[in-house]
Parts: structure tokens; sequence; C-alpha cells
């Protein structure tokens, strides 16, 4: 019986141990912790969309305006990259959400089109862009800034209000009192591709492939023996080899000597001209149509040839003189300025005359074509320091950086908003050295094609046709534009 128990207790004893290796088996255990692999993350080159934040617009104190040529300070040589960066690389940037445009009218239907009698529009905001006709309230304006730019975002991946503080037209950097005293000349040109892309042309080794850029020019008289205006240039600079990136700054531009004619005539009597002077045909240069006021055919060299309309070009390419923006200069062209030049005034000092196309004497825009609604900005040229290939820590001939510039180009410390002196610089990808589009080599500078007419012209039954196709000029334009 003894010999049973134990038995008994022996198998017990077993069962138990064996039920409490079963547990332990069983029991969970602690998940290890994961050693990941190192990771070195390699900031990559901003995507399009990331342009400056939104700055709170800043009031600049400006001196009085002037339409007569302005002294130019003289820019520093090659700007040192020691620009503070705008933002982050690796930080996203929400678009914008300024309104670009008043809140139209609610009306049913399509767009209101134009018709002749139509009356000039009661509300205007000099910030913001516009065409000559507004479809949504019905109404027209006496002067255009160009080109939509709706597309630009999309296009170029630069926030136009972004980047000016929240403008369409005009910015900080205007020259003095250029938009209060000068509005209409605000010009918008937008191309998402120009001819021969990525082709250089007068400066290279790169090229361009497209460009959104508002410059300034009226048509009138006084504004053709100024000088000095501002811009806003957006650019793709791109090459053969494949590279490609997008350039975005703003400033002034110097159009250094006024002559008339183009690259063909005399160097106007100017106490602000350039000098030493140099050849009239070279850039920097601002050219206008001359008319022989005393009706013999001489002053101007044209022979016999009839003058209905006008013409003006525009350059500040520094070819011959060292002046004007260190980053981007433009070349623009129009076949309908507002005047001639009276060719018998070219060497009178500071007391030249000029002669209303629309009306000779006095302007009267009814029924006549000359009033600078062709004006197209035709090339983008410029130059991005080689030095500036290391700022964003890859030396590889391309540039990734954000940070500002005076009005001149050149690098500057210290901003947080636009301003005069304070122009957002935008680099994304770009290729160092030398760039500049081609034109002429598909289409005639003056052309139609190549400079689009935008105003409005009516046939007899009030039907809309391009004016360049017949048709009455809408009338609407007036002298600033």
């Amino acid at each position: 019986m003894k010999r049973h128990l134990a038995q008994i207790l022996t198998i017990a004893v077993l069962m138990a141990s064996c039920t409490s290796l079963d547990r332990k088996a069983s029991a969970p255990t602690p998940f290890a912790t994961k050693v990941l692999p190192t990771k070195t993350v390699t900031p990559s080159p901003l995507p399009p969309t990331n342009t400056p934040v939104p700055p709170t617009p800043t009031s600049i104190p400006l001196p009085t305006d002037t339409d007569t040529p302005t002294a130019i300070p003289k820019a520093s040589g090659t700007p040192t990259p020691t620009g503070t960066a705008l933002l982050p690389t690796d930080t996203p940037i929400a678009p914008s959400t300024d309104t670009l445009t008043p809140p139209p009218t609610e009306t049913s239907g399509p767009p209101a089109p134009p018709f002749p009698d139509a009356p000039l529009c009661a509300v205007h905001v000099d910030t913001v862009w516009h065409g000559l006709w507004n479809s949504a309230e019905v109404c027209h304006y006496d002067h255009e800034h160009g080109d939509s730019v709706d597309g630009v975002l999309a296009e170029f991946g630069v926030d136009i209000p972004q980047f000016t503080g929240g403008q369409s037209i005009s910015y900080p950097w205007q020259t003095p009192l250029e938009n209060e005293h000068k509005h209409p000349g605000y010009k918008w040109t937008y191309k998402p591709t120009n001819e021969d892309p990525c082709v250089s042309a007068e400066v290279g080794p790169n090229g361009t492939d497209g460009y959104a850029v508002q410059f300034h020019a009226r048509g009138n008289g006084p504004e053709h023996l100024t000088r000095v205006h501002s811009s806003l240039v957006i650019v793709r600079v791109c090459n053969l080899a494949g590279q490609s990136g997008i350039l975005a700054t703003g400033g002034w531009q110097d159009y250094g000597q006024i002559v008339s004619t183009y690259q063909n005539g005399v160097i106007l009597a100017l106490t602000g001209q350039p000098q030493p002077p140099y050849r009239a045909f070279m850039s920097p240069y601002l050219s206008l149509g001359c008319r022989n006021d005393d009706g013999l055919n001489i002053d101007c060299g044209s022979g016999t040839k009839p003058q209905l309309t006008s013409a003006s070009t525009w350059v500040s390419r520094p070819q011959a003189a060292d002046l004007g923006h260190r980053v981007a200069q433009i070349l623009f062209r129009s076949r309908d300025p507002q005047v001639w030049i009276n060719g018998s005034t070219r060497d009178d000092l500071d007391a030249q005359t000029f002669r209303w196309v629309c009306g000779g004497e006095a302007y009267n825009p009814v029924g006549c074509e000359g009033n600078n609604t062709t004006t197209t900005v035709h090339q983008v040229f410029g130059f991005v320091p080689p030095a500036w290939d290391e700022m964003d820590g890859a030396v590889d001939g391309l540039v990734t950086f954000q940070g500002y510039t005076d009005r001149w180009g050149n690098l500057v410390d210290g901003c947080a908003a636009p301003a005069l002196d304070c122009v957002p610089l935008i680099l994304n990808g770009v290729p160092v050295g030398g760039f500049s589009g081609t034109f002429d080599n598909a289409l005639p500078a003056f052309s139609p094609a190549a400079l689009p007419e935008r105003d409005i012209c009516f046939q007899p039954d009030e039907v809309v046709v391009n004016c360049d196709d017949g048709g009455m000029p809408s009338g609407w334009v007036g002298p600033d534009n």
C-alpha cells in the first residue's frame, strides 16, 4: 500500500512538472527592438511649387517721381554668394490664398462679349492684372496689362502674389512712384516656350525655354526719355545637355542709351545718357521711331516711305556698357507705340518733342491703332555666376538657392520680406553661366505674329475681330498705355 501510494505520488509530481514546462513554453516573450539601418537623407532640389512664404507688404518711402533720366548707382561686380536662404529646401509651401482679382458681379450665362458703346469700368485696383475688357462687369478699361498670367504657377512653379507680397501688377521694388504715377505702363508677357528651346543666342552657353516677364513701358513721349524701369523675370534656363531649372528674380532694368531710330540712328541729346557714349546699335539701348516733322524726309533717313506707325525696341543686355541688372535682362518690342519723336529735335539738349501717331498734335484714339497694345518681350538674357554653384552644397554646375538681392541683382543678407533692395531670388536647379533665348529665326521681329494685338476691333455689325484682320479699333485706350 505504501509502495502503491509512492508510485501515485511520483506520477503526480511528474505530471505537475510537465504542466509547468508547457506553461513556460507558451508564455509570450517581449518583442525585440528592431534596429533600422542608418539612412542618410540628401536634400533634393526645390520642387517647382516651393515659392516664398507670403510676406506682409511693406510700405517703401520713395522719392518724388520724375520722367527725366535717373542717375544709376554703379552695381558691384559678380555677386558674392553670401545670401541667406529664404526658405529651408525641404519645407513645402502652401499655395497663396491671395485673391488676384476683385470678385465679379454674379451673372448668368456666358461672359459678356465686348461691344463698341460699353462703359468705362467704375472700379479699378492698381495691384491687380486685367486686360482691356472686363466680361464680368461688362465694361472696359483705358489701358491693359499684357498677357494673362493664370498659367504661370502651373508652368514654372512660381506663385506671383507670394513672390511680390500680394500683387499681380507692380511690386515693392518699383522705381520711384512708378505704380502711383505711371501704372498703365506695366505689361506681362507669358510664353510657356520660346523659339529654339534651350539653344543659346547672344549670351551662352545656356538657352531658355519659356518665360513670364512683367516689365514697365508706356507708349508716350516722356516714357521714351526714361532709361530705368522695373521688372519681374521668371525664366526656364536650360541647355542641350538636358540641364534645366527655373530662375525667378526682380529689380530694375537699365536700357542705356536712348536713340532714334532702331540700330541706325542718333544718340539723343540728353543729360542722363551713359558716359562715355557708345555706338547707337549696341545694347543696352532704347530706340523709338522718328518722324520727319519738317516734311523734307531728311531728318530720319526714311526716304519717301510713308510712316503710318511708329516702333520701339528696348534691350537691357549689357553689351557695350556694364550697366543694369546682374542676373536677368530683357528685350521687348512694340509695333505701335503712341508717338514718334520729331526728327529735328533729336539734337536739342533735353528738349525733344513728339508727335502722336493717333491725332498728331493731340491724342485722339478714335479709329487709330497707335496705342501701344502690342508690346511683347522677345528675349530673356542673364548670368548665373559659377561661384554660386556651391551655395547648395553640391558643385555640379546647377544652383538651387533662395534668398534676396538688391534692385540690381547683387545678393544681400538681412531681408525678411520684399522691398526696394530686398528682391526675392529663386534658383531651382539652374545651370551656371550665361543664358539667352533666340528670336527672329522664325518670325519677323515686327510682324503681327511676333507682336500680337491686344486692342479690340469691331466690324460694322459689332462683331469682334482681330485688329490685324480689319475692323475698327475700340478707341478705348488712353494716352498712358
